[in-house]
């Protein structure tokens, strides 16, 4: 899924539209941190940078790359997610 596997696979305008609903609703529940205060940056900037963390650390799942038990796994998927948002001024 996030290597495109699928070469020919061409998105049509549902998935399009698809993709787009999730853009808006990512971006706006990272305006809304934001706007608490648990958050700092642009609202596009940190939505991306989520989704590459997120899309990352799915792909290396996916490989076998975050370890072989649920505990590993867990704990990878943990610091991936508490380092970023602490980087942008969140808590974990």
């Amino acid at each position: 899924m996030f290597s495109r596997p699928f070469t020919d696979f061409s998105a049509g305008p549902d998935e399009l539209a698809a993709t787009s609903s999730v853009r808006v609703l990512t971006v706006g529940r990272i305006r809304r941190c934001i706007d608490a205060g648990r958050l700092r940056g642009d609202e596009t900037d940190v939505a991306h940078v989520f989704v590459a963390v997120i899309q990352g650390m799915a792909f290396a799942e996916a490989a076998g790359r975050l370890g072989t038990s649920t505990e590993s796994i867990e704990r990878r998927w943990r610091l991936a997610i508490s380092t970023t948002l602490n980087g942008f001024g969140g808590r974990s």
